[in-house]
């Protein structure tokens, strides 16, 4: 059960908690139990209903007025502007620019992480992840 103190942001998920930032924190030590596990996701159901699937929605021009019905006296001018698609890969260039560099001293070891890093495609994956990250959170 997901309790919600919206005085002090903070919300108590069994033993854990969801504080401002919408970061999950749990005791240190203790094990985590089934009721915990399924009050943070009882609340990260809430966060995508609340908020990821509605930005997402603006992010394909998939608006809320596309959803409404037709009416037979009225014109149908639906006209939706992208512009939180401009907006979230502007903020992603600012915010994550270049990937990352990740090297080793050993040059043995770096080329071997390097081959990988290139295998896996690691400066496309940052970049989506940085547009999911301006996506749910700030862009929108």
């Amino acid at each position: 059960m997901v309790t919600i103190i919206s005085r002090i942001s903070r919300i108590t998920t069994g033993r854990g908690q969801v504080v401002k930032g919408d970061v999950f924190i749990f005791p240190k030590g203790d094990k985590l139990t089934a009721e915990d596990l399924q009050g943070f996701l009882a609340y990260q159901r809430l966060l995508y209903d609340k908020r990821y699937k509605p930005n997402y929605n603006l992010y394909t021009s998939n608006h809320p007025i596309l959803q409404d019905s037709e009416k037979a006296w009225s014109e149908n001018n639906k006209l939706v502007v992208p512009m939180p698609r401009l907006l979230v890969d502007e903020y992603a260039g600012y915010f994550g620019g270049n990937a990352p560099t990740v090297q080793l001293e050993d040059e043995t070891d770096n080329d071997s992480l390097q081959a990988w890093l290139n295998n896996v495609e690691f400066a496309d994956e940052h970049s989506e992840i940085v547009k999911t990250v301006a996506m749910c959170y700030n862009a929108l």
